[in-house]
Parts: structure tokens; C-alpha cells; sequence
């Protein structure tokens, strides 16, 4: 009677020259078990990274290896069963073993394992478990290499100004250019037609024009955004905070003008007495967005619901890159305002204010426009008035009112800093979600880091976290502004 195995085959998450194809892997470990008289139950399969435990085709091969009638293990080769190194072995060697992972007792017969790169534990236990382990331990530092390596890219494709992948935000596009040691790079240019549409926004939200109107605008003009979706007032403002925009689209006066044109709409709204208060699911949480990233493998967080409630979650763990790291959100909202208004709640609030040469001049001169236009308005009605006189004062000013816009407009902005009045304490307090989220994210020097649970001797209370799990970085240095006092 021929023996019972269970097979077991991952394809690699980092595709190399080295990496077979699944098929052909499933087909030679198939072809092992035939050789060797073994009847497989199952050919389990993986096409996730090694470097978590909680695959699905490695779970339920283990539970295989675990039934009394299944006494063969087959798989392709050991350095693809894990890249965690001697944490996952030692787990796959109790099963083995017949080993109960918990107690280290003998509680089922042993398993024995073969491999199509040769490996056999029946042949030679003692070599095989060398073998094992090296490989196992192999496998996890190929798999640290990978992402230093990944990470190293990145940083080095940052500095040389050349884009780091995925969509370019709206008004910028990805072009090829030569590289100055040969071959060829990607980078990120304005868009030659959306790049036009960025600048004309930035200049109608400088020119204090409300964003419903800019809105409107360019649903009337038919613009959508990458996706093809109607723009939103969310969707704007995370445009032109992208600093893709900065770098390649606005010049630096215009750029700094329009962000404090969008901080004095959040201001607007942050102090509005008739704010409507969360009823259902809020639209931004304090670690959304990219604020807040996995600490066991630097994905970003997002929000689900369980029962209603909020928690942050690893994006990892949908990529197959990630165990999981999950944490309340609400509690973690707090403990994390709580830190923010322990270091810089006492600091005084600053505002950018944008000024143009001629910009008082200008005022001065509509107010003597509309005055000389409320002249013109009352001496109709009047019996002898010198309209002609009146008229006449009122093209002077209206010429004197496009003169001086000319000039604003084509004058370069200058931008100081005023003192709001009231401290960053005052101003978390009436802050929204939406702005809280910017707060954060202005304060903090990267990320906040949400690092996995670790077991403690005692219970947390129901409603509270771990604070030692939450890694913030506020910024160190503080700008020092020449201060408007006005």
C-alpha cells in the first residue's frame, strides 16, 4: 500500500531568474512523489511572500501533516516553505516530528519530509536538520537583502530627482529621459494639458475665489480627475498639497501662497460655530492617508469596522507581505492629540499671510471706484448734478482700479507669518477630523508607526491600548519667522 503525502509549493513574491514557474514546480514535485510510491492527498499552494505564516496553503498543509494517515511531507525545496528562518522551522520540524508545538510531547507518528533539491530527513536526520535550518535561516536574510535593497532604490531614485513609480498625480506626467550613465530613467514633468488647469486653479484660490466656485469651474470645463470622477473638495485639496505640484508646476512664491490660501479655508471652517457634529463613520482619521505606517513592514495603515468599531489595520496583510498589526483607533486618535498638545500645545498659532506690491494700493483704489460708482448712482437722481463731472471721476478710478491690478498681477508674492491670537492647544480644540489630520501630519517628521502587540502579564482594560506600540517623531526644529503683530 503506497504511502499518504501532503505536497506543499510557494512561487516567490520577488521574481528573479531563479523563479520557476508554479505549474512546473507543482508537475516535479508530483513527479518526486510518483518515484517514490507516494499517493499525494494534496498539492497545497502559495503565491504570497514567505516572510508571514499566515498563508493559506501553508496553514492547511501543516494541518495535513498533523492527520494520522498522511506520513510523507513533499515539497520543492525547503528555502521556499519560509522566510522568517528559525522561528518557522522549529514549527514545521514539531510536526515532523509528531511533536505537540505547545507541550514538545510526542502525540502523533513522525512525518517524514522529502524535497525535489534532494533532501530527505529519513536518510540522514542529523544532516537533514543542519540543512533545514541553514536553509530556512538562508531564506530569511535573502528575504532582509530584498527589502533593504527595495528600500536603498527608492531613496537612491528620490535623490536623483527620478520618479518612484505608481500614477502621477494630476497636472504632472511619467516620461523616459536618458540617464546620464546610459539607459534610460523615469521621471515626472507638468503635463503640457493639465499642468495649465493646476496653475489656473492655484491662480483663482490665490485670488481668494471660493472653492465651491473653483469647483464648479471646472465641472463646466468638463476636467476630471486621473480617475475619471467629478472633483471634490477632498480630491482638490490632496492635489495641491502633492509637493509633485510644488516641484514641477507652481514656482515657490505661488506655491506657498495657495497652501496658505487652503490653511485659511480650514481655518474658516475649523471656527465655525454651527460645525455638524460625527454622527456615522468619520471621514478621516488621524493615521489615514499615509500618516500612519505598519512597524513590522512599513505598510500603511487603513480603517475597517468591526461591530462599529473603528480599527487601524496593515494594508500588508491584503498583499500577502505582512502578519497583520491592528490597534484601536479611537484610543489611538487620543493618546496621539494628547501627545500632540503635551509638546506644542502651548505654542502660539501661526498663519501665512500672502502680500503682493500694490496690493494696498489696489484696495485703496477700489474703494474709490465703488464710491465714485455710488456718486454716479445718487446724482442721477438729483435735479442739476453734474453727471458728466461724476462719470468722468468714475473712469479714472475704474482705470486707475485695472492699473493697479496689473501690477499685483504681475508682481511676485511674498509671505510672512502672523500670530493667530490663540495657542495650537486652542486650535486642536477647534479643530475638526479633516484639519486635525493636517495638524498631524504638518507636525510629525515621518510617519507614526504603529508597531505588532506584544503578550504582557497583565490584561489591557476594555476601551484602552498599548501606548508603548505607538512611535511618534515630532519635528525637531521649528521655523523662526519674522512675526506680524498686526
Amino acid at each position: 500500500m503506497p504511502e499518504i503525502g501532503s505536497g506543499y509549493v510557494r512561487l516567490s513574491a520577488q521574481a528573479g531568474d531563479d523563479n520557476l514557474s508554479l505549474a512546473g514546480m507543482v508537475d516535479e514535485v508530483r513527479a518526486l512523489a510518483d518515484r517514490e510510491g507516494i499517493h499525494l492527498l494534496n498539492v497545497h499552494v502559495d503565491e504570497k511572500s514567505g516572510g508571514y505564516r499566515d498563508r493559506p496553503g501553508f496553514q492547511a498543509w501543516l494541518a495535513d501533516l498533523a492527520l494520522d494517515h498522511v506520513s510523507v511531507a513533499v515539497v520543492h525545496s525547503v528555502d521556499r516553505l519560509s522566510r522568517e528562518g528559525v522561528n518557522v522551522i522549529g514549527m514545521i520540524l514539531d510536526r515532523l516530528e509528531g511533536k505537540d508545538s505547545t507541550t514538545g510531547r510526542v502525540v502523533h507518528e513522525p512525518v517524514r519530509m522529502i524535497s525535489v533539491d534532494n533532501l530527505d530527513s529519513q536518510k540522514d536526520p542529523t544532516g537533514f536538520r543542519w540543512r533545514f535550518v541553514v536553509a530556512g535561516e538562508v531564506g530569511r536574510a535573502e528575504r532582509e537583502r530584498i527589502i533593504e535593497r527595495n528600500k536603498n532604490s527608492k531613496r537612491r531614485l528620490k535623490e536623483a530627482g527620478r520618479h518612484l513609480g505608481g500614477r502621477a498625480i494630476f497636472g504632472c506626467r511619467v516620461v523616459k529621459r536618458e540617464l546620464p550613465g546610459g539607459g534610460v530613467g523615469k521621471f515626472l514633468e507638468a503635463d503640457p494639458v493639465n499642468g495649465p488647469i493646476v496653475e489656473e486653479i492655484a491662480r483663482r484660490l490665490v485670488a481668494n475665489q471660493p472653492m465651491n466656485q473653483v469647483l464648479r469651474w471646472l465641472d463646466a470645463e468638463g476636467v476630471r480627475t486621473n480617475r475619471g470622477a467629478p472633483w471634490s473638495p477632498r480630491s482638490l485639496r490632496s492635489t495641491l498639497r502633492s509637493t509633485s505640484i510644488r516641484d514641477h508646476i507652481l514656482d515657490p512664491a505661488t506655491w506657498l501662497a495657495l497652501q496658505a490660501r487652503l490653511d485659511s479655508t480650514q481655518e474658516t471652517r475649523s471656527e465655525s460655530p454651527k460645525r455638524v457634529s460625527w454622527t456615522g463613520r468619520p471621514p478621516v482619521w488621524v493615521l489615514a492617508r499615509g500618516s500612519g505606517v505598519c512597524g513590522r513592514c512599513g505598510s500603511t495603515l487603513s480603517i475597517t469596522y468591526t461591530r462599529g468599531h473603528p480599527r487601524y489595520n496593515c494594508t500588508g496583510v491584503v498583499k500577502g507581505i505582512c502578519g497583520g498589526v491592528t490597534i484601536a483607533a479611537e484610543p489611538t486618535d487620543a493618546f496621539i492629540g494628547s501627545e500632540y498638545l503635551a509638546v506644542h500645545g502651548e505654542l502660539p498659532a501661526m498663519q501665512m499671510i500672502p502680500t503682493w506690491p500694490g496690493q494696498a494700493e489696489l484696495r485703496a483704489a477700489t474703494v474709490a471706484r465703488d464710491e465714485a460708482r455710488d456718486a454716479l448712482t445718487a446724482a442721477t437722481r438729483k435735479p442739476g448734478a453734474d453727471i458728466v463731472a461724476i462719470a468722468t471721476d468714475l473712469a479714472a478710478a475704474q482705470a486707475e482700479v485695472e492699473r493697479w491690478d496689473a501690477i499685483v498681477k504681475g508682481s511676485k508674492v511674498s509671505v510672512t507669518l502672523s500670530l493667530k491670537g490663540y495657542t495650537l492647544g486652542e486650535e486642536w480644540g477647534r479643530a475638526g477630523r479633516e484639519d486635525r489630520w493636517h495638524i498631524i501630519h504638518q507636525a510629525t517628521a515621518y510617519p507614526i508607526v504603529i508597531h505588532p502587540a506584544i503578550s504582557q502579564g497583565g490584561a489591557i482594560a476594555k476601551g484602552e491600548i498599548d501606548t508603548s506600540r505607538i512611535e511618534i517623531a515630532w519635528q525637531v526644529e521649528m521655523p523662526a519667522p519674522t512675526l506680524n503683530d498686526e
